[in-house]
């Protein structure tokens, strides 16, 4: 089961979510990560869009993802 360790709003209003303790992988002898990024996209969809995956170091991975909603108000 992964747990959310951190929620922090920048400047740039970019929402990051990093979650720990996920399932045990072998290569690190330790738990996977996931670290999520949400912006604001204007221009973008009424729902959360992921724009890309990827694994940075083995086990550890980024995720890239923005909708309108995460837009502050005009």
């Amino acid at each position: 089961m992964m747990f959310n360790k951190k929620y922090f709003l920048k400047e740039n209003a970019t929402f990051v979510d990093v979650f720990v303790n996920g399932d045990y992988c072998d290569a690190i002898k330790g738990n996977r990560t996931v670290t999520a990024y949400y912006n604001c996209d204007k221009s973008g969809e009424n729902y959360l869009v992921i724009v890309d995956v990827k694994e940075d170091k083995i086990c550890e991975y980024v995720v890239y993802a923005e909708s309108k909603l995460l837009c502050n108000p005009d």
